[in-house]
């Protein structure tokens, strides 16, 4: 999944202003490079701060903190960074005319936009482990089976944008571009 930032003050606007002065600047592939790592330093502070700098991330549901991981320390686990794979996931690339960040994971998309509950429409087959379980007061082992689950996802995923250019990262931009411009 690649994210491209888009809006009104968007990246797209000052790739306009660099085209037309394009032949003052021969190879604009190292001013790409250093944006794309602004991309990634603005996604990665996203992350840190659970949410953009113009709105915070949704707090987890209760059953979604009782079902996962506890996060490190005596605070409440981190949003969109149970394991922290989604936040490693996420990388800066360029090309000759493109800048941008991109994750491979599946799910991202998923909490870049939401998804209603059982949206996905389908039932998912889950194979459980033979494990030990305590019933009644009774250690009871329970052996090793298959489980559908259904209406997948089992409540609404609400949309938590981490692809977002933050205010601060658009300002460092226009800079360089200013300095490559002059």
């Amino acid at each position: 999944m690649i994210f491209k930032f888009f809006g009104k003050n968007s990246i797209t606007n000052l790739m306009n202003i660099v085209n037309k002065k394009r032949e003052s600047i021969h190879n604009i592939s190292p001013l790409l490079k250093k944006i794309s790592t602004v991309l990634y330093s603005s996604v990665m502070q996203n992350f840190v701060e659970q949410g953009t700098d113009k709105e915070k991330w949704k707090p987890l549901s209760p059953v979604t903190i009782v079902m996962r991981r506890k996060g490190k320390g005596s605070g409440s686990p981190k949003i969109l960074q149970d394991t922290g794979f989604l936040r490693r996931s996420i990388f800066p690339s360029s090309t000759q005319t493109e800048a941008m960040v991109s994750t491979n994971v599946p799910y991202a998309v998923i909490h870049q936009f939401g998804l209603e509950k059982g949206k996905l429409g389908k039932n998912v087959i889950v194979k459980v482990r033979e494990h030990i379980r305590k019933v009644k007061g009774k250690t009871v082992k329970v052996s090793a089976h298959k489980r559908v689950m259904r209406n997948i996802p089992w409540g609404d995923i609400p949309a938590r944008l981490f692809m977002v250019l933050r205010e601060k990262h658009k300002e460092i931009i226009k800079n360089l571009f200013k300095q490559a411009v002059k």
